[in-house]
């Protein structure tokens, strides 16, 4: 059942698939997607209460908390940019999704 999540998290991404894109974050941790479009940050273990991404100016993105052990998709309520922090709930297996937003 986890897998088949995970699977749909990823058949939703790029077509092109994804790659690293780096610290894009105020965490110690990379992302993967495609640089301006999508990025995907998966915690693991760690558990941020809060986390800040470096995005391109004046770009705005739609945002998911993604939560891989409950199998959750949970919309951010505000569009995200560059510097907005995303609350994040303080438990393990967490990722954020953010979309490019036009």
């Amino acid at each position: 059942m986890h897998l088949a999540f995970l699977r749909r998290i990823l058949e939703e991404g790029p077509p092109e698939g994804l790659d690293p894109v780096g610290r894009i974050t105020d965490t110690h941790l990379s992302s993967a997607g495609t640089p301006g479009s999508y990025y995907l940050t998966y915690f693991g273990y760690r558990q941020p209460g809060r986390v800040q991404f470096t995005l391109p100016a004046g770009e705005r993105y739609l945002g998911d908390v993604i939560d891989t052990w409950e199998m959750t998709i949970t919309p951010l309520a505000e569009v995200a940019e560059d510097g907005t922090p995303i609350e994040l709930p303080r438990k393990p297996y967490q990722a954020i999704r953010l979309r490019r937003h036009v």
